[in-house]
């Protein structure tokens, strides 16, 4: 959520292991990450059911604040998710009804061809009961699961984190507002994303015809940092910021202070 107001903006983040969905046919690219990555991901072959795994990983942790599949680093992690054994630890599941861990034992259900379709999930016991009510009811189950989600997510901040906290939490309101004012008007389809049309129409607008294709050309190469061909949020904003006023010192300095939270950390290659 953009802010906290009524009229907030929802944004829906990191669609680069997206794909269009055709019925029926396998996938091999292995795309994802580790502590929600689905077994027939990394045995590369599978279909959509790979999201009802997914899906069934944020359950867990939202209702007990950890992940099912866990490790000291990736490889760990990776391997326990071929397991595809998990538990539900009596400290943190006593509250938690019979519905929901049943729920989350079909939706982690090994093989994908017996694991339920996103639409079955959706007709579970579990939804029909709970789809009215407020997840503030269960304080206790809410609580335990706060403490220990702080607790893992702090495992794992650091990685690629430093350009997108300073965009996001130290670009003024108003330098965003500005630049996704200038996004949504370049996005004429409302896509989400700028095509190389769409940015060429945008910069002859605003700076007119001479030499547009090759500036256009220029910011494609400079700023679509994953080569699809399009231009998303992100990666305007980090085009597109005042790169001298931004990345100044001061703010490298606050970003690395918000992960240094013990004043004692070395980072190692980090680039």
């Amino acid at each position: 959520m953009d802010d906290k107001s009524g009229n907030l903006l929802i944004k829906l983040i990191d669609w680069g292991g997206a794909r269009y969905f055709q019925k029926n046919k396998k996938m091999s690219k292995i795309s994802g990450t580790p502590y929600y990555i689905a077994p027939e991901v990394l045995n590369e072959t599978y279909d959509e059911k790979c999201d009802v795994w997914s899906c069934g990983i944020i359950m867990y942790i939202l209702l007990c604040g950890y992940p099912p599949f866990n490790g000291d680093d990736d490889n760990e992690i990776m391997n326990s998710v071929r397991s595809g054994e998990f538990e539900f630890p009596d400290e943190d599941w006593d509250n938690v009804t019979k519905e929901a861990k049943e729920i989350i034992r079909r939706m982690l259900t090994y093989n994908p061809q017996q694991r339920p379709s996103a639409e079955d999930v959706l007709q579970d016991l579990w939804f029909i009961k709970n789809k009215s009510k407020n997840v503030g009811d269960n304080k206790e189950i809410l609580k335990n699961a706060i403490k220990n989600i702080k607790a893992f997510s702090s495992d794992r901040k650091l990685f690629q984190a430093t350009t997108a906290y300073i965009v996001n939490q130290l670009m003024s309101k108003q330098e965003r507002g500005e630049l996704l004012n200038l996004f949504q008007v370049w996005d004429k389809n409302g896509d989400g994303v700028l095509s190389r049309d769409e940015i060429l129409e945008g910069y002859k607008a605003n700076y007119g015809e001479l030499n547009a294709e090759d500036e256009v050309d220029q910011i494609m190469k400079k700023i679509d940092l994953d080569g699809n061909g399009y231009i998303d949020y992100n990666e305007f904003l980090v085009g597109f910021m005042n790169r001298n006023k931004i990345l100044s010192n001061e703010n490298l300095e606050k970003a690395f202070d918000s992960f240094d939270k013990v004043k004692n950390i070395v980072i190692h290659n980090f680039n």
